[in-house]
Protein backbone atom coordinates (compact mmCIF):
# COMPACT_ATOMS: atom_id res chain seq x y z
CA UNK A 1 0.00 0.00 0.00
CA UNK A 2 3.01 2.02 0.52
CA UNK A 3 4.61 1.44 -2.99
CA UNK A 4 1.29 1.95 -4.40
CA UNK A 5 0.67 5.19 -2.20
CA UNK A 6 3.74 6.50 -3.49
CA UNK A 7 2.55 5.89 -7.29
CA UNK A 8 -0.59 7.47 -6.56
CA UNK A 9 -3.29 5.00 -7.15
CA UNK A 10 -5.94 3.50 -4.19
CA UNK A 11 -3.72 1.64 -1.42
CA UNK A 12 -6.26 -0.11 0.26
CA UNK A 13 -5.27 -3.52 -0.35
CA UNK A 14 -6.23 -6.06 2.23
CA UNK A 15 -4.97 -8.74 3.21
CA UNK A 16 -7.09 -11.97 1.83
CA UNK A 17 -7.14 -15.45 4.34
CA UNK A 18 -8.25 -17.51 1.43
CA UNK A 19 -5.01 -17.48 0.13
CA UNK A 20 -2.48 -17.82 3.42
CA UNK A 21 -2.21 -21.27 2.40
CA UNK A 22 -1.67 -21.47 -1.16
CA UNK A 23 0.65 -19.28 -1.16
CA UNK A 24 2.82 -20.28 1.91
CA UNK A 25 2.47 -23.67 -0.15
CA UNK A 26 4.09 -21.84 -3.09
CA UNK A 27 7.05 -20.92 -1.07
CA UNK A 28 6.90 -23.78 0.51
CA UNK A 29 7.53 -25.47 -2.81
CA UNK A 30 10.33 -23.34 -4.08
CA UNK A 31 12.34 -23.67 -0.76
CA UNK A 32 12.09 -27.72 -1.10
CA UNK A 33 12.97 -27.30 -4.78
CA UNK A 34 15.46 -24.80 -4.18
CA UNK A 35 14.67 -22.57 -7.45
CA UNK A 36 12.12 -19.96 -8.73
CA UNK A 37 9.31 -21.07 -10.96
CA UNK A 38 6.29 -20.30 -11.88
CA UNK A 39 5.71 -23.78 -12.99
CA UNK A 40 7.34 -25.64 -10.38
CA UNK A 41 8.07 -29.33 -10.36
CA UNK A 42 6.75 -31.16 -7.50
CA UNK A 43 9.03 -32.60 -4.59
CA UNK A 44 9.73 -35.75 -4.02
CA UNK A 45 7.04 -37.04 -1.57
CA UNK A 46 4.87 -33.87 -0.96
CA UNK A 47 1.20 -34.34 -0.51
CA UNK A 48 -0.88 -33.63 -3.37
CA UNK A 49 -3.11 -31.62 -2.04
CA UNK A 50 -0.05 -29.30 -1.09
CA UNK A 51 1.14 -29.34 -4.32
CA UNK A 52 -1.63 -28.36 -6.00
CA UNK A 53 -2.65 -25.60 -4.35
CA UNK A 54 1.21 -24.08 -4.13
CA UNK A 55 1.66 -24.56 -7.92
CA UNK A 56 -1.73 -22.87 -8.70
CA UNK A 57 -0.45 -20.09 -6.45
CA UNK A 58 2.91 -19.93 -7.96
CA UNK A 59 1.39 -19.56 -11.09
CA UNK A 60 -0.65 -16.41 -10.03
CA UNK A 61 2.02 -14.76 -7.86
CA UNK A 62 4.77 -12.63 -7.94
CA UNK A 63 7.91 -15.06 -6.51
CA UNK A 64 11.57 -13.83 -5.01
CA UNK A 65 14.76 -15.02 -3.29
CA UNK A 66 17.04 -13.96 -0.60
CA UNK A 67 14.93 -11.34 1.12
CA UNK A 68 13.27 -10.69 4.74
CA UNK A 69 9.31 -10.56 3.69
CA UNK A 70 9.02 -6.83 3.77
CA UNK A 71 11.54 -6.47 1.80
CA UNK A 72 10.17 -8.54 -1.10
CA UNK A 73 7.75 -5.80 -2.24
CA UNK A 74 10.41 -3.32 -2.88
CA UNK A 75 12.02 -5.86 -4.85
CA UNK A 76 8.91 -6.61 -6.78
CA UNK A 77 9.23 -2.57 -7.04
CA UNK A 78 12.55 -2.06 -8.12
CA UNK A 79 12.21 -5.20 -10.62
CA UNK A 80 15.00 -3.91 -12.92
CA UNK A 81 18.28 -5.85 -13.67
CA UNK A 82 21.17 -4.96 -15.88
CA UNK A 83 19.08 -5.71 -18.84
CA UNK A 84 16.31 -3.72 -19.40
CA UNK A 85 12.91 -5.90 -18.43
CA UNK A 86 9.42 -5.91 -18.38
CA UNK A 87 8.99 -4.55 -15.12
CA UNK A 88 5.99 -7.08 -14.59
CA UNK A 89 6.18 -7.74 -11.02
CA UNK A 90 5.82 -3.75 -10.65
CA UNK A 91 3.19 -3.60 -12.37
CA UNK A 92 0.94 -6.44 -11.04
CA UNK A 93 1.76 -4.59 -7.54
CA UNK A 94 0.55 -1.16 -9.30
CA UNK A 95 -2.78 -2.56 -10.98
CA UNK A 96 -5.17 0.00 -9.62
CA UNK A 97 -7.61 -2.89 -9.23
CA UNK A 98 -5.80 -5.40 -6.88
CA UNK A 99 -8.27 -5.39 -4.33
CA UNK A 100 -6.79 -7.99 -1.85
CA UNK A 101 -3.32 -10.07 -1.55
CA UNK A 102 -1.47 -12.69 0.50
CA UNK A 103 2.20 -13.74 1.66
CA UNK A 104 3.66 -16.61 2.07
CA UNK A 105 7.65 -17.35 2.84
CA UNK A 106 9.13 -20.17 3.35
CA UNK A 107 13.11 -20.05 4.10
CA UNK A 108 15.02 -17.78 0.96
CA UNK A 109 11.72 -17.55 -0.49
CA UNK A 110 8.68 -15.56 -1.15
CA UNK A 111 5.44 -15.37 -2.53
CA UNK A 112 2.72 -12.65 -3.47
CA UNK A 113 -0.31 -13.19 -4.72
CA UNK A 114 -0.55 -10.83 -7.69
CA UNK A 115 -3.43 -11.51 -9.59
CA UNK A 116 -6.38 -10.14 -7.87
CA UNK A 117 -9.42 -7.85 -9.47
CA UNK A 118 -11.73 -7.70 -6.72
CA UNK A 119 -11.39 -3.52 -6.53
CA UNK A 120 -14.25 -3.02 -9.38
CA UNK A 121 -14.91 0.36 -8.16
CA UNK A 122 -10.86 1.26 -8.13
CA UNK A 123 -10.81 5.14 -9.81
CA UNK A 124 -8.38 4.28 -12.90
CA UNK A 125 -5.77 7.23 -13.96
CA UNK A 126 -4.70 8.17 -17.47
CA UNK A 127 -1.31 6.50 -15.93
CA UNK A 128 0.75 4.58 -12.98
CA UNK A 129 4.28 5.82 -13.33
CA UNK A 130 6.93 4.58 -11.11
CA UNK A 131 9.14 7.04 -10.46
CA UNK A 132 6.44 8.76 -9.73
CA UNK A 133 5.26 12.92 -7.96
CA UNK A 134 7.25 13.11 -4.83
CA UNK A 135 9.37 10.07 -4.72
CA UNK A 136 12.24 8.59 -2.22
CA UNK A 137 15.26 8.51 -3.46
CA UNK A 138 16.13 5.59 -1.18
CA UNK A 139 14.22 3.63 -3.45
CA UNK A 140 16.18 4.76 -6.56
CA UNK A 141 19.40 2.87 -7.86
CA UNK A 142 21.70 3.98 -11.27
CA UNK A 143 19.90 0.66 -13.36
CA UNK A 144 16.45 1.53 -12.07
CA UNK A 145 13.56 1.28 -15.40
CA UNK A 146 11.47 3.82 -15.08
CA UNK A 147 7.82 2.89 -16.31
CA UNK A 148 4.58 4.27 -17.18
CA UNK A 149 1.34 2.30 -18.03
CA UNK A 150 -1.37 4.04 -20.01
CA UNK A 151 -4.92 2.72 -21.67
CA UNK A 152 -3.43 0.39 -24.72
CA UNK A 153 -5.91 2.96 -26.91
CA UNK A 154 -3.31 5.81 -26.27
CA UNK A 155 -0.58 3.38 -28.17
CA UNK A 156 -2.06 3.45 -31.61
CA UNK A 157 1.54 3.53 -33.64
CA UNK A 158 4.40 2.15 -30.82
CA UNK A 159 7.18 2.93 -33.12
CA UNK A 160 6.46 6.64 -33.24
CA UNK A 161 6.51 6.72 -29.02
CA UNK A 162 9.21 8.08 -27.47
CA UNK A 163 9.97 9.19 -23.54
CA UNK A 164 11.73 12.65 -22.34
CA UNK A 165 13.33 13.24 -19.50
CA UNK A 166 14.43 16.20 -18.15
CA UNK A 167 16.91 17.26 -15.18
CA UNK A 168 16.41 20.59 -13.84
CA UNK A 169 19.85 20.35 -12.35
CA UNK A 170 22.53 20.81 -15.29
CA UNK A 171 19.94 20.78 -18.05
CA UNK A 172 20.22 16.96 -18.10
CA UNK A 173 17.97 15.75 -20.97
CA UNK A 174 17.58 12.34 -22.52
CA UNK A 175 15.23 11.01 -25.04
CA UNK A 176 14.58 7.34 -25.76
CA UNK A 177 12.72 5.20 -28.30
CA UNK A 178 13.06 2.37 -30.11
CA UNK A 179 15.31 3.82 -32.44
CA UNK A 180 17.69 5.86 -29.75
CA UNK A 181 20.94 4.64 -28.61
CA UNK A 182 21.20 2.16 -26.31
CA UNK A 183 24.44 2.21 -24.99
CA UNK A 184 25.80 2.57 -21.58
CA UNK A 185 22.84 0.62 -20.25
CA UNK A 186 20.10 3.54 -21.68
CA UNK A 187 17.21 1.21 -22.98
CA UNK A 188 13.38 1.49 -24.02
CA UNK A 189 10.43 -0.85 -24.29
CA UNK A 190 6.86 -1.06 -24.64
CA UNK A 191 5.32 -4.17 -22.96
CA UNK A 192 1.90 -5.74 -22.64
CA UNK A 193 0.68 -8.63 -20.71
CA UNK A 194 1.63 -7.71 -17.08
CA UNK A 195 -0.99 -6.00 -15.13
CA UNK A 196 -3.40 -3.74 -16.04
CA UNK A 197 -2.50 -1.77 -19.07
CA UNK A 198 0.48 -1.82 -21.20
CA UNK A 199 3.55 0.02 -19.72
CA UNK A 200 6.39 2.28 -21.38
CA UNK A 201 9.98 1.36 -19.90
CA UNK A 202 12.55 3.35 -20.34
CA UNK A 203 16.46 4.18 -18.73
CA UNK A 204 18.85 6.88 -19.12
CA UNK A 205 22.48 5.36 -20.11
CA UNK A 206 23.45 4.76 -16.09
CA UNK A 207 26.70 3.39 -16.93
CA UNK A 208 27.81 6.61 -18.47
CA UNK A 209 31.38 7.43 -16.81
CA UNK A 210 29.97 11.02 -16.46
CA UNK A 211 28.03 10.04 -13.52
CA UNK A 212 30.91 9.49 -11.35
CA UNK A 213 31.62 13.05 -10.53
CA UNK A 214 27.97 14.11 -11.33
CA UNK A 215 25.16 11.58 -9.86
CA UNK A 216 22.67 10.42 -11.97
CA UNK A 217 20.37 11.19 -8.71
CA UNK A 218 20.46 12.77 -5.64
CA UNK A 219 17.63 14.41 -3.39
CA UNK A 220 15.96 17.66 -4.47
CA UNK A 221 16.48 16.45 -7.81
CA UNK A 222 13.61 17.17 -10.16
CA UNK A 223 12.74 15.56 -13.69
CA UNK A 224 10.20 16.23 -15.49
CA UNK A 225 9.13 13.49 -18.33
CA UNK A 226 7.10 13.89 -21.17
CA UNK A 227 5.70 10.62 -23.29
CA UNK A 228 5.28 11.52 -27.26
CA UNK A 229 4.16 9.63 -29.87
CA UNK A 230 0.66 8.97 -27.99
CA UNK A 231 -2.85 9.55 -29.28
CA UNK A 232 -2.88 11.92 -25.87
CA UNK A 233 -0.76 14.11 -24.46
CA UNK A 234 0.90 12.63 -21.19
CA UNK A 235 3.60 14.73 -19.05
CA UNK A 236 4.53 14.67 -15.62
CA UNK A 237 7.33 15.23 -12.82
CA UNK A 238 8.51 13.47 -10.50
CA UNK A 239 10.34 15.41 -7.21
CA UNK A 240 13.41 13.29 -5.42
CA UNK A 241 13.67 14.08 -0.89
CA UNK A 242 15.77 11.63 1.10
CA UNK A 243 13.62 9.32 3.67
CA UNK A 244 16.95 9.97 6.02
CA UNK A 245 17.02 13.30 6.04
CA UNK A 246 17.78 15.05 9.36
CA UNK A 247 15.22 17.60 8.69
CA UNK A 248 12.86 15.19 7.54
CA UNK A 249 12.98 13.35 10.24
CA UNK A 250 12.90 16.28 12.80
CA UNK A 251 9.63 17.22 11.36
CA UNK A 252 7.21 14.03 11.38
CA UNK A 253 8.62 13.50 15.12
CA UNK A 254 5.70 13.90 17.79
CA UNK A 255 5.75 17.07 19.51
CA UNK A 256 5.73 17.25 23.15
Amino acid sequence: NIARYIADIPNNVEADPARYEEVQSAALILELNRQLSHEPNRPTGMDDGIFVKGFKAAGSSNLCMGVYLPDSVWLYMDDSGSELSEVGHRRWILNPTMGKTAFGHVGSYSAMYAFDTSNTTAPLKEYAAWPNGVFPVNLLNGYLSWSVSVPEAFISNPEAVSAEITRERGGKHWTLSKNSDKTNGAGFNISSGYGYRPAIIFRPDYLNKEYLSDPLYTAEDVFRVKISGLTQALEYTVKLFDLDSKELIANTQPKG
